[in-house]
């Protein structure tokens, strides 16, 4: 469960009180009220919103991966089976989708990070590989070099398009919104 991709049916009146509901959870006093203590997040208030107010939700049912450039040993060796950078989201396809951008920011240069977008993994089966969280930006490993073959994947120059896209509008939306949030948040 990742919160960096939500796709919401707006024009369902429920839909819209459970996102009420969550951002209120949200709320910095409710959050520091005891809230957090209770939860993790923005993800599992949107998740408890909707089972408090029993409006029906999905989750995709595809493992997130990660994109950005092949992991490198201290030696300068890169390894065809693991891909370093932020959290990345497939279609049903198994195609890159998006990109979680903000974690992007945290970990180093978004513009960086997106200039040498060249791959992207996707676990192919229920048991992902292992992901390493020791280096920044974190990396996720295939399960082994034949898993490397359906998992690992060069971005097309559509995927990279979509993703450039995705970054535009976040950065549109964060700046607009930012100032009605900045003392909630």
């Amino acid at each position: 469960m990742d919160a960096s991709l939500m796709l919401f049916d707006k024009s369902r009146p429920e839909i819209v009180h459970a996102l009420l509901a969550a951002t209120h959870f949200n709320l910095r006093e409710v959050r520091e009220g005891g809230m957090d203590k209770q939860i993790m997040g923005d993800k599992e208030t949107y998740w408890f919103a909707h089972e408090l107010l029993r409006i029906p939700y999905k989750f995709a049912p595809y493992h997130a991966g990660t994109a950005g450039v092949l992991q490198k040993s201290a030696a300068g060796k890169e390894n065809p089976n693991a891909v370093c950078g932020p959290l990345a989201h497939m279609d049903e396809t198994g195609k890159l989708l998006h990109v979680n951008s903000r974690s992007s920011w945290y970990n180093h240069a978004l513009d960086d990070w997106f200039a040498s977008l060249e791959f992207y993994i996707t676990p192919a089966t229920s048991l992902p590989g292992n992901i390493d969280a020791q280096q920044q930006p974190w990396c996720v490993l295939g399960n082994d070099e034949e898993g490397a073959k359906k998992e690992v994947f060069a971005v097309s120059e559509a995927e990279k398009a979509l993703v450039a896209k995705t970054k535009a509008l976040n950065a549109h939306l964060r700046l607009g919104w930012q100032k009605y949030l900045e003392n909630d948040l």
